[in-house]
């Protein structure tokens, strides 16, 4: 914007003076994605990484978390991430999740969860019971995991299979790809396990050991 400022000056005649002002450029608009959810709890280098940002962040409790993002443990690390929804996974060492779609509606208390487990180990508590039409669903990327209700499960990406196990309540579980037929139902103290393109394995039991392991740094 220019503005034109004239003075007199005797025996000289009309000075014009241009006088420029810089207006300085308006600032980036932050993002619109809403916060879904913090870190709860956090042991050693726990990192998010942010869609449409180079390398990593590191993050500690009370670190807020996107659609989007992935919050990726090391070798030796811990962490807990907790949901608007109060609903909450702990990731085991040397583990990564996605959340790749999530809402919660408190006035029709109707919450929709997709979860990308990329890699490791997790276990997902739901302790909060919401509207028929709420959903919870894991993807491995071999099985998916679908609770509708309450629900305490492990989840684990190994080299060659997934593993499902119900700690408490129950869960369906079959494979990620559509054309695959065959679903299961786990119970409580029941796993399943899902090879690539294969349809689960059937409800076996799991032994008190077996719990303990499951719980191993997913406490």
């Amino acid at each position: 914007m220019r503005y034109i400022l004239q003075r007199w000056i005797s025996g000289i005649g009309t000075i014009a003076v241009t006088v420029l002002v810089v207006l300085p450029f308006p600032p980036k608009p932050l993002s619109a994605e809403p916060e879904i959810g913090s870190i709860t709890a956090a042991r050693g280098t726990v990192v998010v990484k942010r869609p449409g940002s180079e390398g990593s962040l590191a993050v500690s409790v009370g670190t807020a978390f996107k659609v989007g993002d992935v919050i990726e443990t090391d070798a030796s690390s811990t962490a807990q991430m907790t949901l608007t929804d109060d609903s909450f996974m702990n990731l085991g060492p040397g583990s990564a999740v996605r959340v790749n779609q999530y809402s919660f509606d408190p006035k029709s208390d109707r919450r929709t969860a997709v979860i990308r487990l990329l890699k490791g180990k997790a276990r997902i508590v739901i302790y909060r019971i919401r509207s028929r039409e709420s959903f919870f669903r894991v993807d491995t990327g071999r099985a998916l995991a679908i609770a509708e209700g309450f629900a305490d499960f492990v989840v684990m990406e190994n080299q060659d299979q997934a593993e499902l196990a119900v700690l408490e309540s129950s869960l369906s579980v079959r494979s990620s790809f559509d054309y695959i037929v065959g679903e299961i139902r786990l119970g409580v103290n029941q796993r399943s396990f899902v090879k690539e393109k294969a349809p689960p394995s059937s409800p076996a039991v799991i032994t008190p050991q077996d719990r303990k392991n499951y719980l191993k740094d997913l406490k």
